[in-house]
């Protein structure tokens, strides 16, 4: 999902899984220091998680 590495196996790395972590965590970060509440910020990164696991799809679905 995030950084490459789908749930359900397949191509995906260690680096792109790091990377996507970083972002999330810096992410998080961020919001923190910007004082947006706990609620909003989950909203934000469940956002995110889910437009990374719609890209991916999109692009599954256009190689078949």
């Amino acid at each position: 999902m995030i950084g490459g590495t789908l749930l359900g196996g397949g191509r995906g790395g260690v680096f792109g899984t790091l990377l996507g972590v970083f972002v999330l965590v810096l992410l998080g970060n961020v919001l923190n220091y910007l004082n947006v509440s706990a609620f909003l910020q989950w909203t934000i990164e469940g956002l995110i998680i889910i437009a990374a696991v719609s890209f991916q799809a999109g692009r599954r679905e256009m190689r078949a």
